[in-house]
């Protein structure tokens, strides 16, 4: 798993170390000098070039219309999930892979999805 954030990556860093999971993922993108912010695919690109993922095997989870624009743009499936800045009516407008209500409805769909007809990375699958 990555972090793609529209905060800097140091920042992000920071927030993962202090809730005691940052060593859960292997990068954290934010914008950059050379590294234009969400929607575009830079960020998300060399995130999956780090890992070795393929832009079809990876899912970007997010809770905003940009990280569906963000997944789109490099190629990838979105699953968006209300609660964050978007209720689940203003997220159902925006085309996704899957719209989930809650984050912990994720390994379900990330284990249906693994057995169906996503090829996931196998860093994410089950």
């Amino acid at each position: 798993m990555a972090v793609a954030s529209n905060k800097p990556a140091d920042f992000s860093r920071s927030i993962l170390a202090a809730k005691g999971i940052a060593g859960r993922f292997s990068g954290v993108g934010g914008p950059a000098p050379d590294v234009p912010p969400k929607p575009h695919p830079e960020m998300l690109v060399r995130l999956m070039q780090a890992v070795g993922a393929s832009a079809g095997e990876t899912v970007v989870v997010g809770d905003m219309e940009i990280d569906a624009a963000f997944a789109r743009a490099a190629g990838c499936h979105a699953v968006l999930v209300a609660g964050g800045s978007r209720s689940e009516e203003e997220l159902a407008k925006v085309s996704a892979a899957a719209h989930l209500s809650r984050i912990g409805e994720l390994p379900q769909w990330i284990e249906t999805a693994s057995r169906a007809d996503f090829v996931l990375h196998p860093r994410i699958g089950p």
